[in-house]
């Protein structure tokens, strides 16, 4: 046990901060796992799910849920996770902007993704019960870990404010934010009222040049928090954010192809301009 805490700093006796370190350090590991995974098996939600029960795909367990339903269920324990803990935070978290800026950011994203972008849905395919509850799971820990990092764990200077990486960081989130919630506005303009399943090439933002615009927007997101965090479970999210849908964007940009042929513009990447 004494090892543990020295290999993760932690100091002596706080066994729930050897436990956050140690639930960082589960998230960064099973981030490779998943990224390898999802190369090679997509979950079956949204253009992959099942139409009805009957249409059996691999990992599709259970019954299916709406769209909307289980947008809010699975990703409303973050952000109310992360209120929780900040309503019961530290002092010295109360006095310092770094620890507002970054709850701020939190929750800014997942209330729009949890509450403000189930409304903005149409009539989206239904998901499978076990793909609902895994979500659900990873952001109620997640809302745990991000949540009591910001309010507890991370002790920032009074002037880490205006160090460069968070300097560099609070507008690389806000611009993936903007691009992220651009996309997802493109995306759903794409189906006119009562349509599901029915395929457009996306154009305008950054689908100009990446076919998963909405994908790359999130991780610049959490890239850009990370950076501004400069904590262990802000870059383990970070780093499973890009493994958990990096390859899903590879996916789609497959699958559009696919669809569109000779139509599709070759010059567009899957999910990194220019890259991949």
């Amino acid at each position: 046990m004494e090892v543990l805490f020295e290999w993760l700093s932690v100091p002596a006796g706080e066994y729930e901060m050897l436990f956050h370190r140690m639930l960082s350090v589960l998230m960064l590991a099973s981030s490779v796992l998943t990224f390898f995974s999802t190369l090679f098996v997509t979950a079956p939600y949204g253009r992959y799910a099942p139409e009805k029960k009957e249409d059996k795909k691999p990992f599709a367990l259970g019954p299916l849920i709406p769209a909307r339903v289980a947008w809010v269920i699975m990703e409303s324990p973050a952000p109310i996770g992360c209120l929780i803990w900040w309503l019961l935070r530290d002092p010295h978290a109360d006095t310092n902007w770094m620890n507002w800026t970054l709850f701020v950011l939190f929750e800014i994203h997942y209330i729009h993704r949890a509450f403000i972008f189930p409304l903005r849905m149409r009539a989206g395919s239904p998901m499978p019960l076990n793909i609902m509850f895994m979500a659900w799971f990873f952001c109620l820990l997640n809302g745990y870990l991000q949540g009591r990092a910001i309010a507890h764990f991370n002790v920032y200077d009074t002037n880490e404010i205006y160090s460069l990486h968070t300097i560099i960081g609070v507008p690389l989130f806000f611009w993936g934010l903007f691009v992220n919630i651009q996309s997802d506005s493109i995306l759903l303009n794409l189906r006119k009222p009562g349509e599901v399943k029915k395929y457009r090439i996306p154009t305008g933002g950054m689908f100009k040049y990446v076919s998963a615009a909405n994908y790359f927007g999130e991780i610049v997101e959490w890239t850009g928090f990370a950076l501004a965090a400069w904590s262990l479970p802000s870059t383990a999210f970070a780093l499973f954010t890009f493994s958990n849908i990096g390859p899903r964007g590879l996916s789609n940009h497959a699958d559009l192809k696919r669809r569109f042929k000779g139509s599709y513009p070759p010059e567009r990447a899957a999910l990194i301009p220019f890259i991949w």
